[in-house]
Order: structure tokens, then C-alpha cells, then sequence
């Protein structure tokens, strides 16, 4: 085995290494033309906009609360109670 102190053309070094060549910047693709945007519509007036829910019955933790842990009485008014939603 060789002892010299060259390292093999095989083995490049840190500073040897040929520097890499300029790419060419590839060619931009266009996209297809793109849907007409629809008009923007005027927002809904007042009477017309929904209005957020709100539960129209009281939850049966409340009627607990209110009866003081009475879970007869509180089970009653809450079934009592129209669930019309």
C-alpha cells in the first residue's frame, strides 16, 4: 500500500470539488385562465339576516339548581315544560 500524502483522483478534497454549474431557470408553466369571479353580494338587511339561536327551554341541570337538588320536582317542571324547537 502507497504511503504518499496525495489523495486519490477518486477522493476529491473539500477545496478540489468542481463548483456546480449554473442551472438554468426552467420555464414557468401557465395556468389555464381562471372562472370569472362571481359579483360580490350586498349583505342581507337586518329583517332579512337570521338571528342566532337561543334555547327556548330550561336545561334540566337548571330546574336542579333551582329546586336544590330535588330531583323529583325538578324532573317534573322540566317535562313539564314545551319543547317546541
Amino acid at each position: 500500500m502507497p504511503t504518499n500524502d496525495k489523495p486519490r483522483m477518486e477522493q476529491g478534497t473539500l477545496f478540489d470539488l468542481p463548483t456546480p454549474e449554473p442551472s438554468t431557470p426552467t420555464a414557468i408553466h401557465s395556468t389555464p385562465p381562471s372562472k370569472p369571479k362571481p359579483k360580490p353580494t350586498s349583505p342581507a338587511h337586518n329583517k332579512d339576516a337570521l338571528k342566532p339561536y337561543v334555547p327556548r327551554h330550561i336545561p334540566y341541570a337548571d330546574y336542579l339548581k333551582m329546586f336544590n337538588g330535588i330531583s323529583e320536582l325538578a324532573l317534573y317542571w322540566f317535562n313539564k315544560q314545551a319543547l317546541k324547537e
